[in-house]
């Protein structure tokens, strides 16, 4: 059965949370700064809250929700870490690789914000697309130009 473009718009929001999460939780491991790591943490378990929260809303419009491709987020990991390693400065390698994610949430929400979604689920999207802008611009103060 064919998703229709809310199915489709709902379950990209879903698929870039729980992306950006893996990739928050995967930073907040290997980074030294603790403070730093702990910050990403939590935003990975928001981000983890927030794509469960929505699998109600997808799971209501009749279709399943969508998760990551383990192999492709593995590869991304396992690049990201190298190259941190190689730039010699993992928190702003991780803080930009996160801004690109925290991007892809925002874009994805404004999509799913073009549909006519039910109030709740309208309510959440406008949620989801403000925390992502505000972290964001938060961690682009941590990358120097």
């Amino acid at each position: 059965m064919l998703m229709n473009d809310k199915q489709v718009a709902v379950n990209e929001v879903i698929l870039s949370l729980r992306e950006a999460a893996d990739h928050y939780l995967n930073a907040a491991q290997v980074l030294a700064d603790r403070p730093v790591a702990e910050g990403f943490e939590a935003r990975g378990r928001a981000c983890s809250d927030a794509a469960a929260g929505l699998d109600k809303h997808i799971r209501r419009l009749g279709e399943l929700p969508r998760r990551p491709d383990p192999e492709r987020e593995t590869l991304d990991q396992i690049l990201t870490r190298l190259g941190a390693g190689i730039a010699g400065d993992e928190s702003s390698r991780y803080a930009r690789l996160l801004q690109h994610k925290e991007a892809a949430i925002e874009k994805t929400a404004d999509e799913a914000l073009r549909q006519p979604l039910a109030e709740d689920t309208l309510a959440a999207m406008e949620r989801i697309r403000a925390e992502a802008h505000d972290h964001r611009v938060r961690l682009g103060e941590q990358v120097p130009e």
